[in-house]
């Protein structure tokens, strides 16, 4: 049967509605894709043999099951209530990824996490790598020599470089350094389209309260969340695809047709990946006369028959602060990874607020959806001191979280403790950061961050 518009809207629809079934009557379930950079105990990322080795390890020592592309190994799964756990390492071998099962509550994914930190803790231990609670590395720039070998990776600068010069200043090496800490929600149809655009609009509130990303290359920039605004200097002029979407949706169809406008990066086949630089927007692939075409790794074009699976694929490569994912989940994007003691505070933020929607989306629409994406980038330079609104809107914007999260009745909002000190303070993760690099060294600044430690498995 053909892929057409149509039948990929009734794909992701109905997926959704065949959640809702499934998930009915059942707490809402919160998964975390924690994102650290990986340093030597000098601070500099660690080398290519590091993540290899520690997946190797995860298979050997603890028996998790090897994820392999080709004949390297590239991760490592570990069996979850519903799905998995992955150990991964994203766009850089300096960057670990370590993404969480789903779970009901909060506390059961920090028992998860500790769990696990403390089952891979003994080759942390052996080859002296530290895991930071940092946005970004603390010393290593933005370098193509910091890719992680994937096969998939060699298509992003051929989609999106508009020149070899370009790509030398402002290509995907740029992701290299960043570390985030993601949000994924159990979401139902009836809240995705207001979610989502909850989630976008109120990037600039997120950004305030956990900015932590204040370096580059060794250097203080003066940004606070500095990985927040390497998506802007990627796609300098395409507000389509990252930050905010150009527009609130109206509901799943319209966030599908939103996605149908942007433009695609490649397809999965069972030789490899299949570049798709030629269209200008999937829906423009899915449309063609007599066959799509695509460019191989090596540059050879293949004739391609588009399949249902690429827009899978393809509800991926948009970089908003929030998105709608394949697995009918709402994934929050926007958040760098945190100091150890905020590891779970994103989380609670996310759900908390997600579980009040119809207070967080009052809040949303008092202000136009252009003035939120302006504050997305005050906040993101400034912090809470982005914009004079900024301070009590955050007070607000907590105060939604935590009443949803009370209304659950698990004592979750507990998570949230650090937000009120920071907005107590006027101070951001970043902020502090900064005054521990400048005034006491880098050092004590690495021990103040180190994860391992700071959860007893150094």
């Amino acid at each position: 049967m053909s892929v057409t518009r149509a039948s990929i809207r009734e794909h992701f629809c109905s997926g959704f509605q065949a959640k809702d079934a499934q998930r009915a009557g059942a707490p809402r379930r919160i998964g975390l894709e924690l994102k650290f950079p990986a340093v030597q105990q000098n601070g500099e990322a660690c080398g290519p043999e590091f993540a290899p080795a520690l997946f190797q390890f995860a298979v050997d020592r603890l028996g998790w099951r090897p994820h392999h592309e080709g004949k390297r190994l590239v991760g490592a799964w570990c069996a979850g209530p519903q799905n998995d756990s992955h150990l991964g390492c994203e766009t850089s071998f300096c960057k670990i990824e370590l993404a969480l099962a789903h779970q009901p509550d909060l506390p059961s994914l920090e028992t998860d996490f500790r769990r696990l930190l403390a089952e891979l803790a003994p080759f942390f231990r052996q080859t002296r790598v530290r895991l930071l609670g940092l946005g970004v590395q603390p010393l290593s720039e933005p370098s193509p020599d910091l890719l992680q070998k994937k096969s998939r990776n060699v298509f992003w600068n051929r989609v999106f470089a508009k020149s070899p010069e370009e790509e030398k200043r402002s290509g995907v090496h740029l992701f290299t350094v960043n570390a985030s800490n993601q949000v994924h929600l159990d979401v139902s149809s009836r809240e995705a389209a207001q979610g989502l655009n909850v989630f976008n609009a109120s990037a600039a509130l997120q950004i305030a309260l956990l900015a932590n990303s204040p370096f580059e290359g060794g250097v203080v920039t003066g940004v606070l969340d500095g990985a927040e605004m390497l998506w802007d200097r990627w796609l300098p002029d395409d507000v389509t695809l990252c930050g905010l979407p150009p527009r609130p949706v109206k509901d799943l169809n319209d966030w599908v047709d939103l996605l149908f406008e942007l433009r695609p990066v490649y397809v999965q086949r069972p030789d490899g990946p299949v570049g798709l630089m030629r269209y200008r927007s999937f829906g423009e692939y899915l449309d063609v006369d007599g066959g799509a075409t695509g460019e191989t790794r090596e540059g050879g074009e293949v004739g391609l028959t588009p399949m249902r699976d690429d827009f899978d694929l393809h509800t991926t490569f948009n970089w908003f602060c929030a998105r709608l994912s394949q697995y009918h989940t709402l994934e929050h994007r926007v958040c760098d990874q945190q100091p150890p003691d905020a590891l779970f505070t994103p989380g609670a933020l996310s759900l908390g607020i997600l579980e009040n929607l119809e207070a967080a989306r009052g809040m949303v629409e008092e202000h136009p959806w252009e003035t939120w994406r302006r504050w997305r980038v005050a906040a993101a330079q400034k912090g809470l001191e982005g914009a004079p609104e900024l301070p009590a809107l955050c007070e607000r914007w907590l105060a939604v979280a935590d009443e949803g999260l009370r209304r659950r009745g698990l004592g979750e909002e507990r998570y949230l403790a650090p937000l009120h000190v920071r907005l107590k303070l006027r101070r951001a993760p970043a902020s502090d950061a900064v005054h521990l690099f400048t005034s006491q060294g880098l050092d004590v600044l690495l021990k103040q961050v180190d994860v391992l430690s700071a959860f007893g498995c150094s």
